[in-house]
């Protein structure tokens, strides 16, 4: 069964905005690392100072593994996430339902993403 990972980091928000355009293929590097990791689906949001990335891997301790590591880290910080920050992460194990769907799904280009509790509870790296 696969786990469902929100993430919410502080970030400098104008800076990773422009990032995600400027450095599209280095964004593609880490969405590589990340299916070939375990990660299954991977998404951003964005609001006044923090950002959240919402996540499917094949379980959390893939998840771990991959935002731990050191390229996937210096990463984050090179795009405007205070890696130094405390981050709010919550992990749960994803369910089908019949009312489930995705609407638009975005091209496979641009992605990122560190640590959390099964059962959903909040935790920092």
């Amino acid at each position: 069964m696969s786990v469902i990972v929100v993430m919410k980091v502080p970030v400098d928000v104008d800076v990773f905005m422009r990032t995600l355009t400027e450095r599209a293929d280095e964004y593609a590097r880490m969405q590589a690392l990340a299916q070939a990791a375990g990660g299954r689906s991977h998404r951003y949001a964005a609001g006044d100072g923090f950002g959240f990335l919402i996540d499917e891997w094949t379980s959390v301790d893939a998840f771990k593994e991959f935002f731990r590591r050191d390229d996937v880290v210096a990463f984050m910080a090179s795009v405007g996430v205070d890696t130094d920050a405390e981050r709010l992460i919550l992990i749960g194990d994803a369910i089908d339902s019949p009312d489930r769907y995705d609407l638009n799904p975005a091209p496979a280009t641009a992605r990122l993403a560190t640590t959390g509790a099964p059962g959903g509870a909040p935790t920092a790296p």
